[in-house]
């Protein structure tokens, strides 16, 4: 969680003083108190009954997270952060199914217009609205960022390597082990662009846009194997009479998530895989990879102010007058006492107050 600061608000499930402690476990920051516009945090943690407070009754830190562009997620997102959430909640959190998203215009003024004026906003009907065209445009240019990103923890992740790890891994892919410790990474990080181009995923891949391949009149959409996009709302004109919109639009209960492991621990710092678990606002801007805030961490601990190291003292001699007992001092086994940096100390009852029973000791150093 490194370069992650959380903030909460309302009574949470595991509690705030719980999480507080597995975020800075884990590297994280929890900031306590007013967040001001809500530019100190990175997530507002918060729950479902505090998302659907009318705009009047929700809280200074609910409000500045939203005007500010900060996630509101649920605490289950730092549990699964921290690769303690449990499957069957992590089944519950997330849904057996990929649900329909909402688009942001729609979230946006969900979030921030309902209340403030006399008409309440109906999510529904906006999220049926045809806006395809912008939806695409707007899902493209995220999954470009989302693609962008994670090329360049690739590329951060590789560069943190050894030299020798670098040529080990060039070696393995039967590529060329000489040059400098920038030219080994940018050779492998061409190596897996290729692949990804290959393969058809990544930005070399391109953006498989179809919906119904058959109904909808794209001749090559079988070969594409399948689709991740729906068409714009224009394209529906090119359809068959009588499927039109139907060929275009999702049906009502998506295919469920494919079987394996639901993403965790440092993938959920990605919007894409973040997503999930937000309850209201928008995804934020890219969080720094955790190489770079390892990075920042240490030069930041190098800067800090180091405390003198205490200088010990020669060892004191037999029969010094650091070792003389004061005169006061009745008691037969009274001794001055020396410390492990040779410091004597000479401590002398000065006043005893019998009404509080507070004794009070005059402390001499004597070096």
């Amino acid at each position: 969680m490194l370069g992650m600061r959380f903030a909460s608000i309302g009574t949470l499930r595991p509690p705030a003083a719980e999480l507080k402690e597995i975020v800075t476990a884990h590297g994280g920051t929890w900031v306590e108190g007013a967040i001001g516009d809500g530019s100190i945090i990175t997530h507002l943690i918060a729950s479902e009954a505090d998302v659907r407070k009318p705009v009047g009754k929700r809280s200074a830190k609910y409000s500045a997270a939203l005007e500010g562009g900060v996630p509101i997620v649920s605490a289950a997102y730092v549990l699964a952060l921290a690769g303690e959430l449990p499957e069957e909640d992590a089944q519950d959190e997330i849904g057996g199914e990929e649900a329909v998203p909402v688009p942001k215009r729609a979230r946006g003024a969900a979030d921030k217009g309902a209340g403030s004026s006399g008409d309440a906003i109906d999510v529904d009907a906006l999220e049926e609205e045809p806006m395809e065209a912008v939806d695409d445009e707007l899902e493209a240019k995220e999954e470009e960022e989302e693609e962008e990103e994670e090329e360049e923890e690739e590329e951060e992740a590789l560069a943190s390597l050894k030299v020798a790890e670098l040529r080990a891994m060039l070696s393995a892919k039967g590529l060329e082990v000489s040059g400098r410790k920038a030219a080994l990474v940018q050779r492998l990080v061409d190596c897996r662009t290729a692949k990804r181009a290959k393969t058809g995923t990544g930005l070399a891949g391109g953006i498989v846009a179809a919906s119904g391949e058959g109904a909808s009149g794209v001749a090559d959409g079988g070969a594409r194997g399948g689709s991740k996009r729906r068409l714009p709302s224009h394209a529906s004109a090119a359809a068959p009479k009588g499927e039109g919109i139907a060929a275009t639009v999702p049906p009502a209960k998506p295919a469920s998530r494919p079987a394996g492991p639901r993403p965790s621990g440092v993938l959920l710092r990605q919007r894409k895989h973040m997503a999930a678990y937000l309850l209201a606002g928008e995804l934020g801007p890219k969080l720094p990879s955790v190489a770079s805030g390892v990075r920042e961490a240490a030069a930041r601990e190098a800067a800090a102010p180091q405390p003198k190291p205490r200088v010990k003292l020669p060892t004191i001699m037999p029969g010094s007058a650091l070792l003389t007992v004061d005169s006061e001092a009745a008691m037969g086994d009274a001794s001055v006492y020396v410390d492990e940096y040779n410091l004597a100390y000479n401590v002398v009852l000065n006043d005893a107050d019998l009404r509080t029973g507070v004794n009070k000791y005059y402390k001499a150093r004597r070096a």
